[in-house]
């Protein structure tokens, strides 16, 4: 699994044996029900 072996070309960590499976999952469910990117408009901050 990515998650808990990382990817060595781009830098990112794995994360065996300091996330659970359940905790991935839940991050899984949670980056799954994200709006799309640009699908809220644009945020207020960038417009001042």
């Amino acid at each position: 699994m990515v998650v808990d072996h990382g990817l060595w070309p781009s830098g990112t960590p794995g994360s065996k044996d300091i996330v659970s499976n359940n905790e991935i999952w839940s991050i899984v469910v949670y980056l799954r029900h994200l709006p799309p990117a640009g699908s809220l408009g644009e945020p207020e901050t960038y417009s001042h």
